[in-house]
């Protein structure tokens, strides 16, 4: 199970290992938002073909923000397990549902809305970890699970070794 778990990530992973966001202070849009506006931004307004593209850029970006917490979660709540300090959270089909760019477009919001939702709480720790961990959920744990678990403690930013330890990387 875990080779299939794995061999899934790795398929996709360059495609998506882009879309992990590193600088957690940043204010900047999330980087599949800011690829849609860069998409549309380099248009050139004469082709009636990317114009049409520029249009469903444009519905995807406000569909995905125009979405809210509970659309991407059932739950989400801090609990201990194992003496660690666990995020735990319980995904909606929105989040596992959906494939490709879409599902990473959504993957960021939902992490967005769950970063507001708890950042504010002394436990929340080591951001882009924590990123790591949840866009692993989504890539591929979904598949075997909808209840998942990110962990402030762990400290592993590389989504290659979050990957290959199952959404759970050393510190």
């Amino acid at each position: 199970m875990k080779k299939l778990f794995i061999g899934v990530f790795f398929s996709t992973l360059f495609l998506f290992s882009t879309f992990i966001f590193t600088n957690e202070a940043a204010a900047a849009p999330n980087p599949v938002d800011q690829e849609i506006i860069d998409a549309y931004n380099a248009l050139d307004s004469s082709d009636a073909e990317a114009n049409l593209e520029s249009a469903e850029f444009s519905t995807l970006a406000k569909s995905i923000n125009s979405h809210t917490y509970g659309d991407y979660f059932t739950t989400s709540r801090w609990i201990t397990r194992d003496g660690m300090v666990s995020l735990h959270m319980l995904a909606r089909p929105l989040l596992y549902e959906t494939n490709g760019n879409v599902r990473m477009a959504h993957a960021n919001r939902a992490f967005s809305l769950l970063k507001n939702r708890h950042s504010s709480d002394s436990r929340w720790k080591n951001t882009t970890s924590m990123s790591v961990q949840f866009h692993c959920h989504v890539l591929g744990a979904a598949a075997v699970k909808t209840q998942w678990n990110i962990e402030p403690s762990r400290t592993t930013t590389s989504l290659t070794t979050t990957i290959r330890h199952g959404c759970n990387p050393p510190n």
